[in-house]
Parts: structure tokens; C-alpha cells; sequence
């Protein structure tokens, strides 16, 4: 069984944080069809919280390059809106836990408001996954976008968190006002992420989805002036990993963790 498929098996429910499994494996195969295309590049996130999302990037990540983590971490009186608790001490834990090493992570301490983008790519190179789950202001939520899109290759993905969370409205006004000058566009929506890229890349990516992850799809619809997918957003009361192994088309390598499972009984 790959790192990747382990961590979904095992590890997921273990690591301290949000994420629903469907959309953990729609970001798991994203990464595999990426692979299949050659399209490289480096894979981090901004806001890792205790690295639940962090790790399945961090394991999905181009052999020769680091990943990258970008968080307050220790200095929690910079977040005015109260998303996240980043933990450094738990977030290395969990990395040497599950990925076994921590030495191919790079660490940027700090708000991503202070953030020049081409130290990442300096330390990384260009992205191909790129998490925005930081600050959930509207300021920060543009600021980050404007940094994954400055860091990522033209067909890179950025997947950005809470923007449906009512809790959280100013999220969506920052994706909003990011749009009226950015770049990427939404291609498809999973539970609680929004998936966005370069327009001139959002036919494959959602060609590719419609095909892997038909059973999960809900509808289409228009956003922000084009088409956007929307996979498993029925199940948003999900039961989770029992449901989930059942359905090894969610994810190519659950047939392996299926098997692995019966295999402990």
C-alpha cells in the first residue's frame, strides 16, 4: 500500500482537524491524474492547523521536491477571526508519524499577509497543489489566493476551504473580490473545498473528474461566469472511511486499502 493510501486508511480519522473523506479522495486523485499528465510541481498549504490536509499533499508531492507549510503556528494573537489553532509541535508529530521525516518540509512561519510569494517558489519551485485554509477574513482569503496564484504553475490547482461555511462568510466575499483581478476559476466543488485553475485547463480537469467520479456527480453549475462540477455535496452528512472503502471508485488505491483491511481482520 503507497504512503497516500495509507494515511487515508489510517491515519486520516488520527490527525486533529477537518476534512471529509470524499473530498480527501478527490484530492488524492487529482494528484494521480496530475502524475499522469507530467505535470510536476510542488504541493503545500496555507493554514496546516495540526496537517490533516497538509499530509495527504505532503505525500502526494513530486519525489525530488519538499512540500511547503505555511501557518502562524505559535503566534495565535494574529488570528483576529479565530480559524484554526495552528500547532507546530503537533503539526511535526504528525508529519514524522506518518510520513516518517520532516526534513522535506519547508516551514514558513508566519502571517501569509507578510508573505512574498517568490520565497516559496525560491525554496519549492512553482506548485501544482496549492491549499488555501488560512485567515478567513476577507482580506487574507484574497491575499492567499493572490499567493497561490503567483506560486502555482498555469495548471496548478488551488483548493480553497469554507467557502460555503456560513460560520465563515467573509470567505466567500474574498474569493469573490480575488476574482474581479485574479486568474483561477472554480472547475468543481466537493464537500467544503473549492477546486480552481487557469481556465485554459479546467476542460481537462473536469473531464477528468466526470470520468473517475461519476457516481459522485450532483450537478452542474455556473459560477463566476463558467461551468463548475459539483461532486458529493448530497453526502454532506457523510457516515465516512466504512462507506467511503465501499466505493473503491472514490480513489484508485482503495481497493488496496480494502484489501489490506480484510487482511487485519
Amino acid at each position: 500500500m503507497d504512503a497516500f493510501s495509507q494515511y487515508l486508511a489510517s491515519g486520516l480519522s488520527r490527525v486533529d482537524g477537518w476534512l471529509n473523506p470524499v473530498s480527501a479522495a478527490f484530492v488524492g486523485s487529482l494528484g494521480a491524474f496530475q502524475r499522469s499528465q507530467g505535470w510536476t510541481g510542488s504541493c503545500g498549504e496555507i493554514g496546516v492547523h495540526h496537517g490533516k490536509l497538509f499530509l495527504a499533499l505532503h505525500l502526494l508531492r513530486d519525489p525530488d521536491r519538499p512540500s511547503f507549510a505555511i501557518d502562524l503556528f505559535e503566534d495565535q494573537h494574529l488570528n483576529s477571526d479565530g480559524s484554526g489553532n495552528g500547532d507546530y509541535g503537533a503539526f511535526m508529530r504528525n508529519i514524522q508519524r506518518w510520513a516518517g521525516r520532516t526534513d522535506d518540509v519547508k516551514i514558513f512561519k508566519g502571517s501569509s499577509l507578510d508573505l512574498d510569494p517568490a520565497r516559496v517558489i525560491e525554496a519549492c519551485g512553482r506548485s501544482r497543489l496549492f491549499s488555501v485554509d488560512g485567515g478567513h477574513t476577507e482580506a487574507c482569503t484574497r491575499n492567499d489566493l493572490e499567493i497561490a496564484e503567483a506560486v502555482s504553475e498555469p495548471y496548478g490547482v488551488t483548493i480553497i476551504d469554507d467557502v460555503f461555511n456560513e460560520f465563515f462568510p467573509e470567505v466567500a466575499m474574498g474569493l469573490q473580490s480575488y476574482v474581479a483581478k485574479g486568474r483561477l476559476r472554480p472547475f468543481a466543488i466537493t464537500p467544503n473545498k473549492v477546486m480552481l485553475t487557469d481556465p485554459q485547463f479546467a476542460r481537462a480537469y473536469r473531464d477528468w473528474a466526470r470520468a473517475d467520479f461519476s457516481h459522485r456527480y450532483d450537478k452542474t453549475c455556473v459560477m463566476f461566469g463558467g461551468e463548475v462540477d459539483l461532486y458529493g455535496i448530497r453526502y454532506g452528512s457523510y457516515p465516512g472511511w466504512k462507506q467511503v472503502l465501499r466505493d473503491s471508485s472514490l480513489y484508485p488505491g482503495l481497493k488496496k486499502i480494502k484489501a489490506s483491511l480484510a487482511e487485519r481482520g
